[in-house]
């Protein structure tokens, strides 16, 4: 049986317009998959609140819905018995995060949670501000535009409104739960798409199309100069789709890749053999999953199903100018900066030596001094950055400097990204500012406790799947 997973946090009405809309699907009446809701709520009232959303869509549909709250992550921490005490240490730091810190939670145990309590089984997860609603390119509308972009074979447009997008697309009939089924654990060769990577396929997650899922104002600027008249008219509707744009990432087709490029927003795994963890606190915890998991599994493609689920156009404030000026360093992309130097040079045969051996090697940046930690990850991130202006600029030449006000956009924003190179501080990332004058011992601090975890992770995914893939709860 498959399952399906919601995960939430402080909004019972919007789980409950995305529960009610999923638990009406035959395939939780068909028994083909079960329902399971990821409460990630502090507060008790609102604890109570999601269970009676789900206890009502329960009813409703005649199906039943667990609920996994904090409660339950608690008490999944008695119930395991972990022989080191630094396996149990970073176990409650993969289900809690650091306690009483400034940090966001930002999902990473809400979604560790949802992995342990389905360890051995493939799973489905989707964000409680998705609806059961799904659309897929339409063929005649886009060809073969963006196909094989850079590597990575996506669709991506950003128009000033829906009308534009939905001349681009259709509504998708087919099974989504089904198609899930059909690609994870599965090769190229069962599944009939192309890929140099013959090992199955471990992660898969479907489109989006809706509002600012990629929380980037800087997405429109790296957009394939091939879909630009799809997307905007005139200069108007390019600030418009600027300001508050309507977006659609989707594949055409089946798609199979060796990169990293991860969105949670409504996915899948399959969880029958050792999955890393993810990390709390951090706003790309889904991208650092990503990674981690080609790095475990380096001949399992990626899969891109050729659908998008709609998420909801409400819940995210346009971009205001400020935003296209904030080039703060996220925790996220360090992270991946510094997982993949220490990957290169890596020799492991098995994920659970993956882990254990970049688990290491995070604990011994504890060992720097400030001054060689300082330099070794300004020198990742200017790299990284150096990587990112030559894309950019690629995507200007491709243009042809067309249309003019992209292209001028596009400048502007080249001249201020080399700005803000030159006085970055990637050691203080974005999400560990409000620590103060602290952030960068907090930053450190984490990264060592991020370590820990994942060398210990194997250890706790083998307990979890002996537990039955529930935890004993």
């Amino acid at each position: 049986m498959l399952s399906f997973a919601i995960t939430t946090h402080r909004r019972p009405d919007v789980l409950s317009r995305a529960l009610f809309s999923y638990a009406s699907a035959p395939a939780f009446r068909d028994g083909f998959a079960s329902l399971a809701v990821f409460d990630d709520s502090p507060e008790p009232e609102l604890q109570t609140a999601n269970a009676d959303v789900a206890a009502s869509a329960g009813r409703e549909n005649g199906i039943e819905i667990r609920v996994v709250s904090r409660r339950e992550r608690a008490e999944l921490l008695r119930r395991f018995e972990l022989e080191a005490a630094a396996s149990a240490q970073a176990l409650r730091f993969s289900l809690e995060g650091i306690p009483q810190s400034r940090l966001a939670s930002h999902g990473g145990p809400n979604r560790n949670a949802a992995l342990l309590f389905n360890a051995g089984r493939k799973t489905v997860s989707a964000d409680d501000d998705t609806v059961r609603r799904f659309r897929k390119l339409r063929e005649a509308a886009v060809g073969g535009r963006n196909a094989k972009d850079e590597g990575l074979p996506l669709f991506f447009a950003a128009a000033a409104g829906g009308s534009r997008l939905e001349n681009l697309s259709e509504e998708y009939r087919d099974d989504p739960f089904a198609a899930f089924e059909g690609v994870l654990g599965k090769t190229s060769r069962e599944i009939g798409a192309d890929s140099r990577l013959s090992g199955g396929v471990r992660l898969a997650m479907a489109g989006i199309y809706g509002g600012r899922w990629f929380s980037s104002p800087f997405a429109i600027f790296d957009t394939d100069p091939s879909l630009h008249s799809l997307m905007w008219g005139d200069a108007g509707e390019y600030l418009e789709a600027r300001r508050d744009p309507v977006s659609l990432l989707s594949a055409q087709g089946i798609r199979l890749t060796d990169r990293y490029f991860f969105v949670t927003t409504f996915f899948g795994w399959d969880g029958r053999e050792p999955l890393p963890p993810f990390f709390p606190h951090i706003r790309n915890h889904d991208g650092v999953w990503g990674f981690l998991v080609r790095c475990c599994y380096p001949d399992s493609p990626i899969c891109h199903l050729p659908f998008a689920v709609e998420h909801d156009l409400s819940l995210h404030r346009p971009f205001t100018d400020e935003n296209f000026f904030d080039f703060a360093s996220d925790s996220g992309n360090i992270i991946i900066l510094i997982l993949h130097f220490f990957y290169r040079s890596l020799r492991a045969e098995t994920a659970s030596a993956v882990m254990a051996g970049l688990g290491s090697r995070l604990i011994s940046c504890a060992g720097l001094s400030r001054r060689d930690w300082r330099r070794f990850v300004t020198e990742l991130h200017l790299a990284g950055e150096g990587k990112r202006l030559e894309r950019l600029e690629s995507r200007l030449a491709a243009s042809g400097g067309r249309p003019e006000y992209w292209a001028a956009d596009v400048e502007r924003h080249l001249k201020a990204l080399k700005r803000a190179a030159l006085s970055c501080e990637p050691y203080l990332p974005r999400e560990f500012l409000p620590c103060g004058r602290d952030a960068e011992a907090v930053f450190r601090d984490y990264l060592l406790r991020c370590g820990v975890l994942l060398a210990a992770w194997p250890e706790i995914w083998l307990r979890a799947s002996e537990m039955g893939g529930t935890g004993g709860v």
